[in-house]
C-alpha cells in the first residue's frame, strides 16, 4: 500500500535534495532528517493500527477492494488460457471468493459485525450470505441467484477430489 505523507517540512527538505548545488554534507543531513520524519510517521501509523479493533480495521470498502482484486485476478487468469488440466478450478475459486467478499462487503456496510461474518452460520456459505444480503436490501435477480448458487461449491476447488462430485 502506498501512503502519501503530506508535510510542508518534508516538501522543503525535498527541494534541498533536488537542488544540484546542495553540498554533500547538507544532502546527507537532509536525508537523515527525512528518514527520521518518515520513521516517526510509520511508527505512528503502525501504533494506531495496532490499537484499532478488528471491527475498526475490517471495513466494507476494504472487503470490496479485496473482492475486486480476486475478481480481476480471476478475469486475467481466465483470459490467459492456461494450458493444463483443471485450469478452470482456480478461476472458479477466485470468482467464488470474490463474490463471497462482495457479499460480505455489502453486509459489513449494513452493520453486520466481523465476528458474525466469520461465524459458522455465515462463513463461506454463499447461499446464506446471499440471503442475508437480500434481507438487508440487496437486489439480486433469479439468474444471479442461480449463478451464485452454482459458484458456491467452488470453495471445494481448494481441495483435490477425484471422481465426479455429487
Amino acid at each position: 500500500m502506498l501512503t502519501l505523507i503530506k508535510s510542508p517540512f518534508l516538501e522543503y527538505k525535498l527541494t534541498i535534495l533536488r537542488n544540484k548545488k546542495t553540498t554533500n554534507s547538507l544532502f546527507r543531513q537532509t536525508m537523515n532528517e527525512i528518514s527520521y520524519l518518515i520513521a516517526a510517521e510509520v511508527s505512528t501509523r503502525c501504533w494506531l493500527e495496532l490499537t484499532m479493533s478488528e471491527e475498526e480495521r475490517v471495513t466494507a470498502i476494504g472487503l470490496f477492494h479485496y473482492a475486486h482484486s480476486y475478481a480481476s485476478s480471476a478475469s486475467a487468469l481466465n483470459q490467459a488460457e492456461v494450458d493444463c488440466t483443471h485450469a478452470d478450478s482456480p478461476v472458479r475459486f477466485l470468482y467464488s471468493h470474490a463474490i463471497e467478499l462482495y457479499l460480505k462487503s455489502y453486509l459489513r456496510l449494513h452493520g453486520v459485525t466481523v465476528k458474525d461474518l466469520r461465524s459458522r452460520e455465515l462463513g463461506h456459505k454463499m447461499d446464506v450470505l446471499r440471503t442475508k444480503a437480500q434481507e438487508k436490501g440487496l437486489v439480486i435477480s433469479s439468474i444471479q441467484e442461480g449463478q451464485i448458487d452454482l459458484l458456491s461449491g467452488a470453495i471445494r476447488d481448494r481441495y483435490i477430489e477425484t471422481g465426479s462430485r455429487t
